[in-house]
């Protein structure tokens, strides 16, 4: 395994840092937890209960899905794992709409805008995995979640920020945190990630598209390559608009609030409007 430790929680009156640069490699999203796979990623320690027991997470993202790995001390200490994703990194007070609870025991429970709605429990989720659960294995002390960025709703792209806090629970009166400061309930006290590069290739930058906004909706996007195509795509994988760039600009009206990509070659940008 890489020995590059990220934010290593070594003691209970140690820190954790509450960010996390994720590096992009494929997992098989299967949520089932493959040593060979997992080998070259980073570890991120969270502290158990204030004693050296630790559980290691490394996380990775790929095009499809951000995986996060749990080892050690889970079913055999009576601790569940879970993850709290804020994909907008919307830092607010309480939970909102955005926000995501992720748990794996005997079953798979995921809930949007609350913590620990339990009634949305399955034997096996089937728009993100989650294992083995604990009902599959005798010792579930290795277990992965490969959680589907359209289960998020989310387009990713490297560099961006995304809200996060894991943890590992006895589900009645113990929760243990990265960081080590976060609270269940409230995401503003939540780390965060960032999509870094591939592990395994050399990203070859081109020139940057960027934006300026026009109006509540209007935009216009700049680093365009002359004569080059252009399109607009949103959260659903929907091409909203495209064209030829006559320019090194071009001016973009999109249909609604929301989250979309600016692609032309292999330049692209992110765009979220807002009221």
């Amino acid at each position: 395994m890489k020995t590059q430790l990220l934010g290593l929680c070594l003691m209970a009156f140690v820190t954790c840092t509450a960010q996390i640069e994720v590096p992009k490699l494929t997992i098989t999203p299967d949520g089932f937890p493959d040593t060979t796979e997992w080998n070259a990623v980073p570890v991120q320690a969270i502290l158990y209960r204030g004693t050296v027991e630790n559980t290691d997470v490394q996380i990775t993202w790929s095009d499809s899905a951000l995986s996060v790995r749990f080892n050690g001390n889970l079913e055999s200490s009576f601790m569940i794992p879970e993850v709290l994703i804020d994909p907008d990194y919307g830092r607010t007070a309480a939970w909102d709409s955005l926000d995501h609870w992720f748990h794996v025991s005997a079953t798979d429970c995921h809930s949007i805008g609350v913590y620990g709605d339990y009634n949305t429990c399955v034997n096996q989720a089937q728009d993100w995995k989650g294992g083995p659960n604990m009902a599959m294995s005798i010792n579930a002390d290795d277990i992965e979640f490969a959680i589907p960025w359209a289960t998020l709703n989310y387009i990713p792209m490297m560099g961006d920020t995304i809200g996060l806090s894991l943890d590992i629970t006895n589900t009645a009166n113990e929760w243990n945190h990265w960081p080590t400061t976060a609270h269940r309930n409230q995401p503003n006290t939540w780390g965060y990630i960032v999509l870094g590069a591939p592990l395994s290739e050399v990203e070859h930058a081109s020139k940057e598209l960027y934006f300026t906004p026009l109006s509540d909706r209007r935009i216009r996007v700049y680093g365009l390559q002359h004569q080059s195509q252009w399109q607009v795509i949103d959260m659903l994988g929907r091409t909203i608009a495209s064209g030829n760039s006559e320019d090194e600009f071009v001016e973009i009206t999109l249909p609604a609030e929301g989250m979309y990509v600016v692609r032309s070659g292999e330049q692209v940008l992110k765009v979220a409007t807002r009221r």
